[in-house]
C-alpha cells in the first residue's frame, strides 16, 4: 500500500466528518430562522419533546377576528 492511498482515505473521512458538522448546524440554524412559519412551527418544532411546548401558539379569542 503506498504512503498516499492511507493519506487519501484519512483525508476524506475528516472531509466527511466536517461536512456532517456543517450540515447539522445549517439544519437547526434552519429550523430556528424559519420558527416563525406556522408549518415549520406546528409540523416540526412543536413535535420535539422538550421545547415543544415553547412553539404551542394560541390566540385568545378576544384577539381572533375571525
Amino acid at each position: 500500500m503506498h504512503e498516499y492511498e492511507v493519506f487519501a482515505a484519512n483525508g476524506a473521512r475528516d472531509r466527511g466528518t466536517m461536512g456532517i458538522g456543517f450540515g447539522a448546524v445549517a439544519g437547526i440554524f434552519a429550523l430556528f430562522f424559519f420558527d416563525g412559519v406556522p408549518k415549520v412551527r406546528k409540523d416540526i418544532l412543536q413535535k420535539i419533546p422538550i421545547i415543544g411546548d415553547f412553539y404551542v401558539h394560541e390566540v385568545p379569542p378576544e384577539d381572533n377576528p375571525f
